[in-house]
């Protein structure tokens, strides 16, 4: 089926967002490699959130094949342009609700928020809020994505967040282990 919603419509095109769009590619395997050596406990959280993530998501791809028909001919010839071009050609526009994208993008904003080591460092934790910002955005800016798509994306990653906070909290080794709300 088709995903669109009439707010995608009003939605411009707009190339600059090809820069956080692309910054998602290295910040997923490293954000993996710095909690696996820094943090553990928030490495495990990450691996369950976007792995459980990613499998619902080809489920749902599975049983409800979908994709969009945002896309226009891109209107300038500049070298962020030719970008999403590159992007488009390794991207069709299918099998795009929930946006993986966007759901594992929040993924890695929730594990920085409940990890211990940047807990301090506000300044740290505001450049990530506003990436992944910007990273969600970008997938509309860009049309690689509608409303809707992204709308899934960020519910199913909190509703995985909730569902592994409350896990842990249930199989947690010490009942005497207090836990923030953030923490699984």
């Amino acid at each position: 089926f088709w995903v669109y919603t009439e707010l995608d419509a009003y939605i411009p095109f707009f190339e600059g967002f090809v820069i956080p769009y692309v910054l998602w590619f290295p910040l997923v395997p490293l954000m993996f490699l710095y909690f696996h050596r820094r943090d553990p406990e928030s490495y495990v959280y990450l691996c369950r959130t976007i792995l459980t993530g990613l499998t619902l998501c080809l489920l749902i791809y599975t049983v409800l094949p979908n994709g969009q028909l945002l896309r226009r001919p891109l209107p300038r010839d500049n070298i962020l342009c030719q970008l999403v071009a590159l992007i488009r050609k390794t991207d069709p526009p299918i099998n795009v609700c929930p946006s993986i994208h966007v759901a594992s993008t929040l993924a890695i904003l929730f594990a920085v928020w409940r990890s211990h080591i940047w807990h301090h460092r506000k300044l740290v934790v505001g450049g990530c809020t506003l990436l992944t910002v910007l990273i969600c955005l970008s997938t509309l800016f860009l049309k690689q994505h509608s409303v809707v798509d992204v709308l899934c994306g960020i519910a199913l990653t909190v509703l995985l967040h909730l569902a592994v906070t409350q896990l842990y909290r249930k199989f947690s080794r010490s009942s005497s282990t207090t836990c923030s709300p953030t923490c699984p």
